[in-house]
């Protein structure tokens, strides 16, 4: 009784602790901005943000209100959680903070059910639950994400509410339907949630085969929860699947995708270790009972997916992806399990062995816990990561985010509200600046997604596969769409750009950063543009 009592006054403290580094960590992603502090979203979470002010205000779910619809979004409840934040009385400066918060919400509640997992995986163990709450709570991957409104944070709670309730359904029986409910929902948090989903059926499925009503109630589900989002999209924006399917997963040889997500698979084993990977499978070698085997194809499942699909966008940063970030939690609750196997059979091996053998167990104990906080979350570049995980460096992309709510601002002072402006960050510029936009990189534009993958000069092979980044065309979004001003280029392929830009666009250095705006447009304030292009 007193060691778990202690054990839950540590685990309050641990709680504390994160709240006070979420804390820091959304401040340090804020900036300030002609002496108003702005608080700004990963620049994908952004573009939710854009469909949400819209349909906040009554313009519907667009991107750019008064055109035909496009969802280049896939979190449908993730956006209408954020319209019901932009019906708050908010400075837009402000409007990303309660999303920022509601992250940090979700993954402190997420470590409530962190640690009822490990206690009953572990028979109670003060080790396995402290650490593998200890080691999720300070994941930099995991915070990153769900600290810069991205929908992971939500996703982790449910697939941690999810493995919770499984627990009990493996060991006493009963209805698996509030599993498929939780995991349904999921799916409209985020589409390929029903990754998971399928796991956990076809796990049920085997463990309770012949039981002919439950695989019939999580198809049925499934079928309700899908089948719902397909018939409002093709009601709505007339599409089968999101506009962001055809940009990612089209265009492009399927052998090549793979190669890249094999290359990003294989990256994260050998960042993490491969001894440190292969360690949480290692407890299958301890006659695992059967919720253990649930979260090892919950693991897979997910690694599987980012395979699939070639990986993320951004492979260069941190330890995890989104997908993978979300089944981290799962995966340090069954590292923590195997070094407290490993600890209970040294414990028996060295018995005889007296104070050395108890110190030498100590000594084990404590470096292989460091060593995984260490690795976790020092990948890429050790330098810089430890310098991000522990607050002394802003996170990915603040330094991005500033410079764009800037333009944003610049563009929006320099032009009338019916200007159009073309962007590659499809995010920020956008939704501060308030201006109808040209997606150059087809997000947000079924013309760029539809079009087959652009291949940068002299590259080949997995290399040339970024997702989501790889599609564009000039001719159509410059000679054609004709935008007011071009705030950006994609760097790759500027050439191709200028090709467009002689005959038509002046350049003025916008507050120091080139901008090209449509000669003779009367949507440009020529003067205010000029003056600013005085200053520098």
């Amino acid at each position: 009784m007193a060691s778990r009592h202690r054990t839950n006054w540590l685990f309050v403290i641990i709680l504390g602790a994160y709240c006070l580094y979420a804390a820091a960590f959304i401040h340090s992603t804020s900036f300030v901005l002609d002496g108003t502090r702005y608080y700004c979203l990963f620049d994908d979470a952004m573009v939710s943000m854009r469909y949400a002010k819209n349909l906040a205000h009554g313009q519907g779910l667009v991107w750019n209100p008064g055109e035909p619809p496009v969802e280049g979004y896939t979190n449908p409840l993730w956006v209408l959680y954020m319209t019901a934040i932009h019906w708050l009385p908010l400075h837009i400066s402000k409007a990303s903070l309660p999303i920022q918060i509601s992250g940090a919400v979700f993954l402190w509640l997420n470590l409530f059910f962190v640690k009822r997992i490990a206690e009953r995986l572990s028979g109670g163990s003060a080790f396995v639950t402290l650490w593998s709450v200890a080691l999720t709570a300070f994941f930099l991957s995991l915070n990153n994400w769900g600290l810069q409104g991205m929908e992971v944070s939500l996703l982790t709670l449910i697939l941690s509410l999810t493995v919770w309730k499984g627990i009990y359904l493996l060991e006493s029986g009963g209805s698996p339907l509030i599993l498929f409910l939780l995991l349904g929902f999921a799916t409209w948090v985020r589409l390929d949630m029903i990754v998971p989903y399928l796991v956990v059926y076809g796990y049920l499925a085997y463990i309770f085969r012949g039981e002919r009503q439950s695989l019939v109630l999580g198809a049925a589900i499934l079928l309700f929860f899908i089948g719902s989002q397909t018939l409002f999209r093709l009601f709505y924006y007339g599409d089968f699947l999101p506009n962001t399917y055809d940009l990612k997963m089209t265009g492009f040889p399927l052998a090549l995708r793979l190669e890249r997500g094999l290359e990003i698979t294989w990256q994260f084993i050998t960042n993490l270790g491969v001894i440190l990977f292969l360690a949480p499978f290692a407890v299958l070698l301890f006659k695992p009972p059967k919720p253990i085997l649930l979260i090892v194809c919950l693991i897979l499942g997910q690694m599987a997916y980012s395979l699939w699909v070639g990986g993320d966008a951004w492979e260069y940063w941190g330890l995890a992806n989104r997908y993978l970030s979300v089944i981290m939690p799962l995966f340090f609750i069954l590292l923590a399990l195997t070094f407290f196997r490993i600890e209970e059979w040294l414990n028996r091996k060295l018995s005889n062995g007296g104070s050395f053998a108890g110190t030498l167990i100590r000594v084990y104990t404590f470096l292989a816990i460091i060593l995984t906080l260490v690795v976790t979350n020092t990948v890429h570049s050790p330098n810089a990561s430890l310098r991000e995980w522990l607050l002394i460096k802003p996170p990915l992309a603040v330094k991005q985010n500033r410079e764009l709510v800037q333009r944003a601002l610049a563009i929006r002072d320099v032009t009338s509200d019916e200007a159009r402006i073309a962007v590659v960050w499809a995010g920020s510029i956008p939704y501060f600046s308030g201006r109808p936009s040209v997606d150059l990189l087809g997000k947000n534009d079924r013309v760029i997604a539809g079009m087959p993958v652009q291949k940068p000069e002299g590259q080949s092979g997995y290399s040339t596969f970024y997702p989501g980044h790889m599609k564009w065309d000039y001719k159509y979004s410059i000679d054609s769409l004709k935008p007011d001003v071009i705030v950006q280029f994609y760097g790759i392929d500027r050439e191709q750009a200028e090709l467009y830009l002689r005959p038509a666009y002046s350049t003025i250095y916008l507050d120091g950063r080139v901008t090209h705006f449509l000669n003779g447009s009367d949507r440009v304030h020529w003067i205010s543009a000029q003056q600013r292009d005085k200053k520098y």
